[in-house]
């Protein structure tokens, strides 16, 4: 009988020793689930379901893992420095994943200082070469009458543009061009007006070597010079050529004549009465072989 009551005892005091165990550890908080990463044109977001709103207060720290802590420092895992102890369900780590190996995530809720979840970590190691590439978005206008400005939407400092144009109704040849890095405008001139050129573009991934699919088409037609704007090309052209040219000409001409046949007086001597008509005679034939002299000389001078 003393050793059931011994028994009997001891099992009661074993109870109350684990029950004094549990209520004296921290409660821990549930995980977060379903944790994963969406990557698009290498950002790298990482996403999880939080806790439901019954739960009151809680933060999210994330933790990452690259090859090299596995490899070479027993699994350790850092710190996201700018994803600790924050409110939203997601962790941008685009500058955490600096080469193109394996990388683990995991993540953890808090509440308050002491009480916390166990780590969740992602079912599968992210590499950021699965990063989804899309094309950019682009714009071409018009500058001016035979001009086309493209605009390509900035996608990061990792990423190179290649760009192909050509006149829609004459696919080949195909103009390729390869902008510098951090480029994304470009310019095409001297187009033919009245005729509809296209542009699409391929987005380079620097880091992991791939290209996007190409960008939508862009399409613009140049604007032709109407009959009216050309006349009134020609006439400026008369206006500010033609005309100062004649001017010129016609300064020459005056110049010419002043010289060789200078318009003078007869001396009164040569009128009178008595004196010799024929110097006067020969003064006026003198006169009209300069004149004619200077027609022939000044006809030479336009035809030439």
């Amino acid at each position: 009988m003393r050793t059931l009551h011994r028994h009997i005892l001891q099992g009661i005091l074993v109870c109350l020793a684990s029950v004094h165990v549990v209520f004296t550890e921290p409660d821990l908080l549930p995980p977060p689930e379903n944790v994963f990463i969406h990557s698009t044109n290498l950002i790298h977001i990482l996403h999880w379901k939080p806790l439901p709103k019954s739960w009151g207060n809680v933060t999210y720290s994330v933790q990452s893992q690259g090859e090299y802590e596995r490899v070479y420092k027993n699994h350790t895992w850092n710190d996201i420095y700018q994803c600790q102890s924050i409110s939203e369900h997601q962790c941008n780590v685009t500058y955490d994943v600096a080469a193109n190996v394996l990388y683990a995530f995991r993540v953890r809720s808090e509440q308050e200082v002491q009480r916390t979840s166990v780590w969740a970590e992602m079912e599968k190691l992210f590499n950021r070469m699965t990063s989804i590439l899309i094309p950019p978005n682009i714009t071409l206008q018009a500058h001016g009458r035979n001009t086309l400005t493209l605009n390509i939407e900035d996608l990061g400092e990792s990423f190179q543009y290649f760009v192909y144009f050509w006149e829609k109704e004459k696919e080949n040849p195909v103009v390729n061009m390869k902008l510098s890095r951090k480029v994304t405008s470009t310019s095409f001139d001297q187009l033919v007006g009245g005729r509809e050129y296209c542009v699409s573009v391929v987005a380079l991934a620097i880091p992991i070597s791939k290209n996007s699919s190409r960008s939508d088409l862009a399409c613009v037609k140049v604007q032709a010079l109407e009959h009216k704007g050309l006349i009134i090309g020609l006439l400026s052209a008369f206006m500010f050529v033609l005309v100062p040219l004649a001017l010129a000409v016609r300064r020459v001409i005056r110049v010419l004549r002043d010289s060789c046949c200078p318009q003078v007086d007869i001396p009164d001597v040569l009128n009178g009465p008595y004196t010799g008509r024929g110097m006067a005679s020969n003064f006026y034939v003198g006169q009209e072989k300069c004149e004619s002299l200077n027609t022939v000389e000044l006809h030479d001078l336009i035809t030439s």
